[in-house]
């Protein structure tokens, strides 16, 4: 006997292979699509949730996300030195096709004559002195029993009278470049990348010819040139550069402000001072704080790029590729797919970066605290971090962190700004007390034995809130000195501390 057949449903027939691959495969694109809807919602809201917490902490910090809000006010024509009419003349060309704004081109030889040769210096690094080598300059000329800072200063003269010229601004109130940052915002409607710089060239080489002319006019007794000169390379340049605003004028001016100090502290070692001069002077250094202008600048920049990020996120919304990517691009086929890549990814991815951006910046602006600058190098280090962790492996291959993409190129490399800043406070410091020690001479004879009280002006150590610097008498002068970075005080014994040293001219 046969076993019976398994019987067969009736009314049923297999599935065909090709419509059980369909299915297989539209079920795989379901659960890929409800993966990918759970991945964006996740990312939104981890990016969402990043950004919160750093605009919190902006607030916190910097009162505001308006970047016109946090920029210098504008400076009128009436009252900008750079607005008087020997500074205008250098403006000659718009900054841009179409600006309003002018460049400036200032002649090469303006504040030193084309072929007057050059004195140099004597740079003293231990205590931070130099003074011009007038037995260098010397050799082979025939001075006709001149003395080299007499004769070099007669041949200088008033250059072509440009001097007086830039002495009747210095009655103005304030300088600042121009345009100014608030100027340059509001020309720009908001289009941040369109916002304009000024470009006055070499700023620093004229910067150093004016302070040789003002080194060359103490030497020789020119008491009316020194101090107007004094005036001029305090104003013109460093004090305009600062007054704009902008990271980059800050550093401009931060570096055009130490080659006139050392100019300055040449000159008030001569006998060209009287107490008139010595306070304008003193109101002139105490009108600015390098600290503080540096910590407004950095913050200016974070809000730039704030403002930016804003403006490209509703980009993204609409699909579109944002200002930012779009100027990080070079344009070839790698750099097309990621920036198709972060158009069409998660928003959060957007947050994210912005959120990252904003907190290396805030670490580069540090705490609002008098001596928030002597861990700088710490939070800097640490924000450096932040920028590096732009890429990540897979499979070996180095894949772009579309969470850190933008931000990490978007921060500026600005190394430790706030200790070159502290310590060009220091020397501003050091000079306001130096007018004020040498009132004290001219009315006494002598430098005091202790350091003077000033009342109105800020004279303490930036590396030591509250207490004043270092002061001790030597042979012909005193040394003033600062606990410099390590905020420990050595006595001025060793070069962990910042000295500054006044050695009067005989």
């Amino acid at each position: 006997m046969h076993a019976a057949s398994p019987s067969q449903p009736t009314g049923c027939k297999p599935v065909p292979l090709s419509r059980r691959w369909l299915r297989q495969l539209l079920w795989a694109c379901v659960c890929v699509i409800s993966l990918l809807v759970v991945y964006y919602q996740w990312e939104n809201r981890h990016g969402a949730r990043e950004l919160a917490e750093m605009r919190t902490q902006l607030f916190a910090r910097l009162r505001t996300d308006d970047p016109l809000m946090f920029s210098p006010p504008k400076v009128s024509d009436d009252e900008n030195v750079f607005a008087i009419p020997a500074v205008e003349a250098w403006a000659t060309e718009p900054l841009e096709p179409g600006s309003a704004f002018k460049q400036y081109h200032i002649p090469e030889e303006a504040f030193w004559p084309k072929n007057m040769p050059r004195p140099e210096l004597i740079e003293n690094e231990a205590d931070g002195t130099s003074h011009i080598d007038w037995a260098k300059w010397t050799g082979g000329r025939d001075l006709k029993g001149e003395t080299p800072a007499l004769a070099l200063n007669r041949a200088l003269g008033d250059l072509d009278g440009l001097l007086p010229k830039l002495a009747q601004g210095l009655d103005r109130p304030l300088a600042c470049l121009k345009p100014g940052l608030r100027e340059s915002m509001e020309a720009a409607k908001g289009q941040i990348w369109d916002t304009v710089i000024p470009k006055t060239g070499s700023i620093n080489a004229h910067q150093r010819a004016l302070d040789l002319h003002l080194r060359c006019a103490a030497c020789a007794g020119d008491q009316a040139k020194a101090q107007q000169l004094a005036m001029i390379s305090l104003r013109l340049f460093p004090e305009s550069a600062a007054a704009h605003g902008s990271l980059v004028s800050a550093l401009v001016a931060v570096a055009s402000h130490n080659i006139a100090f050392g100019g300055l502290q040449e000159a008030l070692s001569q006998p060209v001072w009287d107490e008139r001069g010595l306070t304008l002077l003193q109101a002139q250094l105490a009108k600015e704080n390098d600290l503080h202008y540096m910590v407004r600048a950095l913050g200016s920049e974070t809000l730039w790029m704030h403002a930016q990020y804003i403006r490209g996120r509703q980009q993204r919304l609409d699909w579109r590729s944002d200002d930012i990517l779009s100027r990080l691009s070079s344009g070839d086929m790698y750099e097309r797919l990621i920036q198709f890549a972060m158009v069409m990814g998660p928003i959060g991815w957007h947050d994210a970066d912005s959120a990252n951006h904003l907190h290396a910046m805030l670490l580069h602006i540090g705490p609002d605290a008098e001596d928030a600058w002597l861990d700088a190098g710490t939070r800097g280090r640490k924000a450096k971090q932040l920028c590096e962790n732009v890429l990540f492996a897979i499979a070996g291959v180095p894949v772009p962190n579309p969470r850190r993409l933008i931000g990490g190129a978007a921060i500026p490399n600005v190394g430790n700004l706030h200790a070159a800043a502290a310590e060009t406070l220091f020397h501003r410091r050091c000079l306001i007390l130096a007018c004020e020690l040498e009132k004290h001479r001219l009315r006494h004879g002598a430098y005091p034995a202790a350091l003077p009280i000033l009342s109105g002006f800020e004279t303490h150590d930036p590396a030591r809130p509250k207490q004043p610097p270092g002061y001790r008498l030597e042979n012909g002068g005193y040394l003033l000195w600062s606990a410099g970075q390590d905020a420990k005080n050595d006595g001025g014994v060793t070069d962990k501390d910042w000295l500054w040293r006044m050695k009067r001219n005989p």
